[in-house]
């Protein structure tokens, strides 16, 4: 999460990231994280625009897994500035 200018660990979501990262790293299989997601409920983040508009997370699909697998914030390279 940004937050007073900074970026801020979001424990609940990064608990999902972790895990997503792990079993893809066990199974290889986008299909199996995407169900196990599923089964768990777990959605894609939801998030308010600046407007004040809620958008909801939605159901993990394989362009979202593989989109948070190569998220370089998630592999630890922030850019700066």
């Amino acid at each position: 999460d940004y937050r007073a200018k900074k970026l801020v660990v979001n424990e609940a979501e990064a608990r999902w990231v972790r895990w997503l990262f792990d079993r893809f790293v066990q199974t290889r299989s986008t299909t199996v994280v995407i169900r196990e997601l599923a089964e768990n409920g777990v959605t894609t983040k939801s998030w308010t625009t600046k407007n004040g508009s809620d958008i909801k997370g939605k159901s993990w699909d394989r362009g979202a897994v593989y989109k948070a697998l190569a998220n370089r914030t998630y592999l630890g390279q922030v850019d700066y500035k």
